[in-house]
């Protein structure tokens, strides 16, 4: 569902380029032990898994990133991508993730699921936008979007 091995293969092709990349996942789940043989299958040495980040590492991570990757297959409207976005992270995602398609920020960029697709914009994400400058205001955007969706689906 999270889309990793595409994320690690894209990642790979990028790194033959930015050998300075880094990567870094958080979270822990079902898919922790196979994301560990991919990673080991694929010789990738810079990805750092976080199974146990706190509210405040994600968003250092995201205030350090070059970008936030979001490849998982649609699962509503992904509050960790809206979240990543109005924190002002560089958001690299797909066109079926309904926040890339309501969110229209420069810092969100939709391509192909497709290892050659994610690389190149890995290599060139979007560019940082202004991040909010209150939690509450994060809060107050993802109701007025919630409640924008829930009118076109009358």
């Amino acid at each position: 569902r999270k889309n990793y091995p595409l994320a690690l293969a894209a990642f790979k092709i990028a790194k033959t380029l930015r050998p300075d990349l880094k990567l870094v996942i958080t979270g822990d789940g079902p898919q922790r032990r196979d994301l560990h043989r991919t990673i080991e299958r694929l010789g990738l040495r810079d990805v750092e898994i976080k199974p146990h980040a706190t509210e405040e590492e994600k968003h250092q991570l995201l205030a350090q990133a070059e970008a936030f990757l979001h490849l998982g297959h649609p699962e509503g409207f992904s509050l960790a991508l809206f979240e990543a976005a109005t924190l002002g992270a560089p958001v690299i995602t797909h066109p079926q993730v309904p926040a890339a398609t309501l969110l229209k920020t420069p810092n969100i960029l939709a391509v192909e699921l497709h290892p050659k697709s994610i690389a190149k914009a890995l290599l060139r994400p979007p560019p940082p936008a202004k991040p909010l400058k209150k939690p509450a205001e994060f809060a107050h955007i993802y109701l007025a979007l919630y409640h924008k969706i829930c009118e076109k689906l009358k």
